[in-house]
């Protein structure tokens, strides 16, 4: 099922990867491939384009399998989606760019 969800990424078919991951989770919920599963939903997620999602699924993923060698793919999927969930600062609040103005 992993390899039909990693085929589905290729593909650029999130929501084929999605829907196989589901049924995975459903036969296998205590399988030996659970952290490779948790981190083809993150992909699959981000992927989708739903990067809140993907980050909140990368840091659930680093909490239950924090020494796993996959540790790495799911710290980067959750930084990258980190600016797309930063809100935007108030109307009238300073940004950080900086426009020079010449004389």
């Amino acid at each position: 099922m992993l390899s039909n969800a990693r085929s589905a990424l290729r593909r650029g078919d999130a929501s084929a990867a999605l829907a196989t991951l589901r049924d995975h989770a459903r036969a296998f919920p205590r399988g030996e491939l659970a952290a490779e599963a948790a981190l083809l939903r993150a992909q699959a997620l981000a992927a989708s384009g739903d990067q809140a999602a993907a980050a909140a699924a990368a840091r659930a993923f680093l909490r239950q399998f924090p020494s796993s060698p996959l540790a790495p793919r799911a710290r980067a999927i959750a930084d990258a989606a980190a600016p797309a969930m930063t809100p935007p600062p108030p109307d009238g609040a300073p940004t950080t760019s900086t426009t020079r103005i010449e004389d």
